[in-house]
């Protein structure tokens, strides 16, 4: 019952998200959808993905982050995405396609130099934050670990993007002989 609970949930979402581009006329604008998706293995991965969208951290990485979530049975999971589609009637391209106005540059999970195979822990809340030392002067993984289950069950998966904009001045700049 969760699943196609979930399926009919993601399948709504695409829906409205298909719908809200072609009556605003977006069709160059990618879209992007963030959150816990389950597993790259879930139904619900398989949908986004068979409706044109593409993880940002497969494009980059070519593969899914290994862990970015320890579950209430304790199992470390990759359920953490950044999907980017460009959605044009029934034909979708990835955030790859030249055309669009982001292009992704990075994607890596925080802390970035905790590599996204280490095992984490379930989270412990409830520190006194007054005593804990700064992730900053951390450098050992373990230590890192520890810290990160005072703060969240999931590790933050960040993105960064040029944008077209920024191509465009330069190429406005270089037609006329301008410059801001």
């Amino acid at each position: 019952m969760y699943a196609s609970l979930r399926l009919s949930q993601i399948h709504r979402v695409l829906s409205a998200v298909r719908k809200y581009v072609a009556r605003q006329d977006l069709c160059d604008i990618p879209v992007l959808l963030c959150g816990d998706f389950n597993d790259y293995n879930d139904p619900v991965y398989r949908l986004v993905t068979k409706h044109g969208y593409a993880s940002l951290f497969a494009e980059m990485h070519g593969r899914e982050a290994r862990i970015t979530h320890c579950n209430h049975n304790n199992r470390e999971v990759g359920v953490d995405f950044i999907f980017g589609a460009r959605l044009d009637s029934d034909q979708a391209q990835t955030l790859l396609d030249p055309r669009l106005q982001l292009k992704p540059v990075d994607c890596h999970l925080v802390p970035r130099r905790l590599p996204d195979v280490v095992r984490l822990k379930r989270p412990q809340f409830g520190h006194d934050w007054r005593h804990v030392q700064s992730p900053v002067l951390l450098t050992d993984e373990e230590a890192l670990v520890d810290y990160w289950r005072m703060v969240s069950d999931h590790r933050p998966l960040v993105a960064k993007f040029q944008t077209k904009l920024e191509s465009f001045t330069s190429m406005d700049e270089a037609a006329t002989g301008l410059t801001p």
